[in-house]
């Protein structure tokens, strides 16, 4: 009786709610179990495999060097060398691999920071196991340029400086401990127009000894690189270059050395510093007797005149100035010195130079001009010729009185070059030497 009361209730409820939204209906799912990924068993993890060893056949010690520098050039630091039929004793040759390697090509040991090898037997074979340590890339130890002798390695420095780098390295044959860093810092002074700031140079060599050396260069600047290189393009080149148009018009050197502190020094704000530059001379007024001199050197022979750079001292301090070539000689002019002063410099001859002091014999002798007669030497002192022989046809004349028999010279010897002086011009007319009295003549009556 009871189930039957529930099944109506049901059925009035089910009839009510079909009522309540009528359209509307009722749809049953039946019911899925969400998708499941089969089950899949990860592998093992194994042990990575030992690296190959790189291996190489040598049957010499020219072999095993070859090898080494392929090393590296490759970026390797670790290699095998079978030795098959090796001619020689692998012990003394791989002890005396790193003297080789630096008599014939020295920057693969500097590229090295370590070099260590072993020698082992392996199933009767003999092997030498290689290990090093590269302290640069391979590219930057391929990079060194090699250079034979000093003067094309300065060259290729100073081309290289152009560019404001930190660092430089060149392989160089025939460097026998030259003070380089003095070399490039003599070519920053004469060429203001290539490098414009004077870096500090320390140089590094590569071996303490030998004939081929690495040279490894550091520059350093007060001024970034690429400030340096964008001012020497854009503007001091500028400048520059419309002082030389102008220069170029000055009729005499004094006015040449008074138009070149004109545009030097254009106001009276011009102040001191030992870290002044060539930019900051002509753009900031801010000078120094080094790059002062530095300046006017070249800007006079771009306008051909001759003129040089002198260093020494002035009231004790190291000092730079100018000396150029005139009519009247060689004469000075100092135009740091005449900035500080606020007056036009002077030219001066060598004696009036108070207060400076420099090495005397480096005085250049001066030019002579083209066409003019050279400087007089000493009169040629004339070499007595051999004595005139008789004019044929005469007669000689003996002398009055019989002469003795022996030394006939005695009594009345001739006359003797030395005992004349010596003409300057040979006579119009030479005079006939009178015979000697031989002794049969004078015993005649």
């Amino acid at each position: 009786m009871r189930r039957l009361v529930l099944i109506a209730l049901l059925c009035l409820l089910l009839a009510g709610c079909a009522s309540q939204y009528p359209g509307d209906y009722i749809s049953v799912v039946e019911h899925e179990a969400p998708f499941l990924q089969p089950e899949t068993t990860q592998p093992e993890p194994q042990d990575p495999e030992e690296p190959q060893i790189p291996s190489r056949e040598a049957a010499r010690s020219f072999d095993i060097r070859m090898g080494v520098q392929e090393m590296i050039r490759s970026g390797e630091e670790l290699c095998v060398f079978h030795l098959k039929d090796y001619e020689g004793d692998p012990q003394e040759d791989m002890k005396d691999l790193r003297n080789s390697l630096l008599r014939a090509a020295p920057k693969y040991v500097y590229a090295m920071s370590s070099f260590d090898w072993q020698i082992t037997q392996e199933e009767g074979q003999t092997q030498v196991l290689v290990e090093l340590r590269l302290r640069r890339a391979p590219e930057e130890i391929m990079a060194i340029e090699p250079r034979r002798m000093l003067e094309p390695a300065v060259n290729k420095i100073c081309e290289v400086m152009q560019s404001y780098v930190s660092s430089y390295t060149i392989q160089v044959s025939g460097y026998y401990d030259e003070d380089l860093a003095a070399i490039l810092d003599d070519y920053v002074l004469h060429h203001p127009h290539e490098i414009i700031e004077t870096p500090s140079i320390s140089v590094s060599v590569f071996p303490a000894q030998g004939n081929v050396r690495v040279l490894d260069l550091y520059f350093n600047y007060r001024t970034g690189s690429d400030t340096l290189r964008k001012r020497t393009k854009d503007e001091v080149d500028y400048y520059l270059d419309h002082y030389v148009e102008q220069l170029g018009e000055a009729k005499d050197t004094e006015e040449l050395i008074r138009m070149l502190y004109q545009k030097l020094v254009p106001s009276l704000g011009y102040a001191s510093s030992e870290e002044a530059s060539v930019y900051s001379l002509l753009f900031e007024e801010t000078g120094s007797s080094r790059v002062m001199a530095s300046v006017a050197e070249y800007l006079c022979r771009q306008v051909g005149e001759v003129c040089e750079i002198v260093h020494g001292e002035r009231s004790g301090e190291s000092w730079y100035w100018n000396r150029i070539d005139t009519e009247s000689g060689w004469l000075y002019f100092d135009l740091h010195s005449a900035a500080l002063d606020r007056k036009p410099p002077r030219l001066l001859e060598p004696a009036e130079m108070e207060g400076y002091s420099w090495p005397r014999e480096e005085e250049p002798d001066p030019e002579p001009e083209p066409g003019s007669d050279p400087v007089p030497g000493p009169e040629p002192v004339p070499v007595p010729g051999p004595e005139p022989e008789p004019v044929p046809g005469t007669e000689p004349q003996p002398e009055p009185g019989p002469a003795p028999a022996t030394e006939p010279e005695s009594e009345a010897p001739p006359e003797t070059l030395t005992e004349l002086p010596l003409p300057t011009e040979p006579p119009e007319e030479t005079r006939a030497a009178e015979p000697i009295p031989t002794q049969t003549e004078a015993g005649e009556p």
